[in-house]
This record gives C-alpha cells, sequence and structure tokens, in this order.
C-alpha cells in the first residue's frame, strides 16, 4: 500500500482551500499572493504545472472556473487579461473556453470528470450544449440532495469522488455508477 504524506496547507489564511484553488491532474490554479511556500508544497503533491491568476478579478477560484484534463471552464465575467493569461499559460493540450450565462460560478454549478459532467439545472440548452462541447463530456442536469449547487458538493478526480455527508446512500451509489469510481462522503 502506498503511503503519501499529508501536507498542512492554507490559501491566503483560509483552510477551505476547495473556494481559491482548483486542480486537475494536469494543472492547477491558485490565486495570487499565495505565499511560494504553500505554491511549491501544491505543485511537489500534485506534481502539476502551477498557475497563479485571478477570475472575475477574485481570489475565489474554485468558485468560478472547472474543467477538466482538456478543457478550463471560466464565466463570461472574467476580465480579458485574465483571459488572455489562461489561455497563454495552460498545458499543452488543455483548451479554455467561456461560458456565457448568468450563472458565473461555474464551480459550484458543475462538477465534471473527462467523460461525464453533472451541471444546474437552470443552464438554458444552448449553455448546456456550450458546456457539452467544450468539456467533450456527456451532461446531466440535476440536482443533488434536492440542491442545484452540485459542483459545491461533490469533489472528485479520476480515482474517486468525496460528497456532502448528508448525502443518501442511494445518490452516492448512483453518482458512483455515472463517473464510474467509487465515492465516499
Amino acid at each position: 500500500m502506498d503511503i503519501y504524506p499529508i501536507e498542512n496547507i492554507d490559501l491566503l489564511g483560509n483552510s477551505s482551500i476547495g473556494i481559491f484553488g482548483f486542480a486537475t491532474d494536469k494543472y492547477a490554479l491558485f490565486p495570487y499572493n499565495v505565499k511560494e511556500r504553500v505554491i511549491q508544497t501544491a505543485r511537489d503533491t500534485l506534481k502539476v504545472d502551477m498557475l497563479s491568476t485571478s477570475i472575475v478579478q477574485s481570489s475565489l477560484l474554485g468558485i468560478f472556473c472547472v474543467g477538466n484534463n482538456h478543457t478550463l471552464l471560466i464565466p463570461e465575467l472574467a476580465a480579458i487579461d485574465e483571459y488572455n493569461y489562461l489561455k497563454e499559460n495552460l498545458p499543452d493540450g488543455v483548451e479554455l473556453e467561456v461560458i456565457e450565462s448568468k450563472i458565473s460560478a461555474l464551480g459550484n454549478t458543475i462538477v465534471t470528470s473527462d467523460k461525464v459532467a453533472f451541471i444546474h439545472p437552470e443552464f438554458t440548452s444552448t449553455q448546456q450544449k456550450a458546456i457539452v462541447d467544450a468539456l467533450d463530456v456527456e451532461v446531466i442536469a440535476t440536482k443533488i440532495m434536492n440542491n442545484p449547487i452540485v459542483g459545491s458538493l461533490l469533489f472528485r478526480n479520476s480515482n474517486g469522488f468525496l460528497a456532502h455527508p448528508n448525502i443518501s446512500e442511494k445518490e452516492l451509489q448512483w453518482i458512483s455508477s455515472v463517473f464510474k469510481v467509487e465515492g465516499n462522503v
């Protein structure tokens, strides 16, 4: 059994790192002004390219962006300089797409793998098609725990997922069958 080191970090003095950061198996985004020690710890632990940026002129990257190993989605409210920085600095093979929607908290409203995504049911059919085309995944407009902010209730990568502790066993099994990985609370 592999033993992995546990690293204790915070982003901008806050331990809720999922609000501020975003990571895939290929790249991670952290806000500006994160201590170099934290960047280095994350780089060494995740073994991915690290980019420092803002999205919508905010350090809340985990709320405003979502993506998989092939595409990063940002809301149309993102500034042009943020778009240009990401476009120029994302790893080779990772596309950047802008989603035009009144729903700008993409990280809270979409959870995706490289094959399937759960999305907030209030995305229009045009926006759903844009998400499908951008991420190249099957999209399921759904709620989890009767809540449309699916991205704030699930955390996943290619090895598994974690769900809100109050999720039902039935929903946990359904999510596991859709993403084809085991999950837990």
